[in-house]
């Protein structure tokens, strides 16, 4: 697994706004293309994320209720002490006579609860459930995280992509209304061509801020879902 710096390197957690494209691009293809910095940046998510944080103390918790339950067995069973001798004869007379001695002979006697024994193994089962079921429901969480942190470099990787079309455009428009400039200067092209030609370039610079504006806030969500702010 990669060391949590890389990741976060990997991811962009960076103070600066200026973002260079070209780098940002071999960056989130690497991520792509690698199952290891995406688990690693998942690992980074789960660390950060509350819901798992809630269902890593619930498997605890229950791990915690199978040992409690399995030291339930003492209290499955009964024990006793004999304290009295007691003797009881008949004389000729038909006559009932009892004793008590003075120096009792000391017994010990043990008998199983059944009732708290079967509750016992029924408690153990539940708690073995719901430690199980806490486990399923973590690694499918987890593996839900992995893919929608897939997904979301997926989308900003066409986000990343269509500034680069969008900023080629505009280069496109400005060199072509750089040449009509010149072409209008020596009467070859007219001025409303010109104004025509940089209404373009205006549409053009104005569609590229929006593809960087909806890159940063897609860069920004991918940064929060991770934890990195």
């Amino acid at each position: 697994m990669l060391c949590a710096a890389t990741v976060g390197k990997l991811v962009g957690q960076s103070s600066t706004l200026a973002i260079d494209f070209d780098s940002e691009l071999q960056q989130v293809t690497a991520i792509l293309e690698s199952e290891e910095i995406l688990d690693s940046i998942a690992s980074i998510a789960v660390k950060n994320s509350n819901l798992l944080g809630a269902l890593g103390q619930n498997i605890q918790i229950n791990e915690e209720e199978i040992l409690q339950s399995k030291r339930m067995w003492m209290s499955t069973f009964r024990f006793g002490v004999g304290l009295f001798s007691i003797n009881t004869q008949e004389d000729p007379n038909e006559q009932s006579n009892t004793a008590v001695g003075g120096f009792p002979t000391i017994g010990l006697n043990m008998s199983v609860n059944p009732e708290q024994f079967i509750n016992r193994a029924s408690t153990i089962r539940q708690s073995k459930y719901k430690k199980e079921y806490s486990e399923y429901i973590f690694r499918e969480t987890r593996q839900e995280i992995k893919r929608e942190i897939k997904n979301l470099y997926f989308d900003y990787l066409g986000m990343i992509e269509t500034v680069k079309i969008r900023e080629d455009a505009l280069e496109d428009r400005r060199q072509q209304m750089s040449f009509i400039e010149n072409q209008v200067k020596v009467g070859e092209a007219t001025y409303d061509f010109l104004m025509l030609t940089s209404n373009q370039v205006r549409l053009s610079e104005e569609a590229l801020i929006t593809a960087m504006i909806e890159m940063r806030k897609k860069r920004e969500e991918i940064k929060t879902f991770i934890g990195l702010k």
